[in-house]
């Protein structure tokens, strides 16, 4: 059984640290410890998944908050979002997050509010695909001059020299400490290319990903999509309900 905790990433302990570096390793290709925790102290939140039973980290997400000179709004840049993979699925990473966003939310409600990511796996995109109804780039609409616009300047802000905006990629070829899924993370197949529209989008817009090269997306986080997301999990609770009085469960 796992736990989440929302923490200030000053508030990491040097064990806490360790374990993650731990966890990054054995998943990613092309960085070293030096290079992991001086990206993680340019962060500003993280959520961290623990293992209860084992009373270890099996997981964590990484937040920095930021704001763009000439932009109105305030945006979210995750980064680093490794789970191990005995956990996917099995945790609540999501709902932790929604539940960040919309107390981030709370505090400017007037002032748009962005969640900004770098893709160079799929599951990482379907993170945002999944979860927002306004997002882009996505695989059924074209991207509106807007959003190009807040991608762009997000790309610009954060990987100047390496964001290509024709390509809506950042790309490090050749650069030293730039890491990579490690081969047999999180592969695109045949199966999963032919089911999944979203899945196949990502690997026609960031066909490379497995070099490195990240796909930048961006999504606005709005009050009505907070009511959204919580009158879809109303009416999974209510089904699971109703099927437990159809076939007689208790409890």
């Amino acid at each position: 059984m796992t736990s989440i905790k929302t923490l200030k990433i000053t508030d990491l302990k040097p064990d806490d640290i360790s374990q993650m570096w731990g966890i990054f390793n054995k998943y990613y290709a092309g960085s070293t410890r030096d290079i992991f925790e001086s990206d993680l102290n340019d962060k500003t939140y993280i959520f961290l998944l623990r293992d209860r039973l084992r009373d270890s980290i099996v997981g964590f997400s990484t937040i920095k908050e930021f704001s763009i000179e000439g932009v109105k709004g305030r945006f979210l840049f995750s980064g680093d979002t490794i789970v191990e993979q005995d956990y996917w699925g099995k945790n609540s990473l999501g709902s932790e997050f929604a539940k960040f966003l919309f107390s981030e939310k709370m505090k400017k409600p007037s002032v748009p509010l962005y969640w900004n990511l770098i893709s160079k796996g799929y599951k990482t995109y379907l993170l945002l695909a999944n979860n927002f109804v306004d997002y882009y780039p996505n695989p059924y609409s074209e991207t509106p001059e807007k959003f190009k616009r807040l991608i762009d300047a997000c790309g610009n802000y954060l990987y100047n020299g390496h964001y290509k905006s024709d390509k809506g990629l950042i790309q490090f070829h050749d650069i030293a400490g730039k890491d990579k899924l490690k081969e047999g993370i999180c592969e695109i197949n045949q199966e999963l290319l032919a089911k999944n529209k979203k899945i196949r989008f990502f690997q026609e817009v960031n066909p490379n990903w497995r070099n490195g090269d990240e796909l930048v997306c961006i999504g606005e986080f709005t009050f009505d999509l907070a009511f959204k997301k919580l009158f879809k999990e109303l009416n999974k609770f209510s089904e699971r309900v109703s099927f437990k009085k159809v076939v007689g469960f208790r409890g």
